[in-house]
């Protein structure tokens, strides 16, 4: 009569740990995968003041005189 009873339970288990499987695999599938085949975004790196100043001067906007004390401005930091 025991090994009815046992028989039983394992019987009414089987559906439990089916549907806790089930519950796993969903909410395990609403997490958000990695993308693993994206490409690193290229960012030129960042003038410095001295070669904004040169690109200036070269382009003509300030003068010689104007160039010069303001590359020794920046010569001092």
């Amino acid at each position: 009569m025991m090994g009815g009873w046992s028989a039983g339970m394992a019987f009414m288990a089987i559906p439990v740990i089916i549907l806790i499987l089930i519950l796993i695999v969903v909410i395990g599938g609403l997490d958000e995968k990695p993308v693993y085949n994206t490409y690193p975004v290229y960012v030129p790196p960042q003038p410095r003041p001295l070669d904004i100043l040169d690109q200036r001067y070269a382009r003509g906007e300030i003068g010689r005189d104007e160039y010069l004390r303001m590359r020794a401005e920046f010569g001092k930091r």
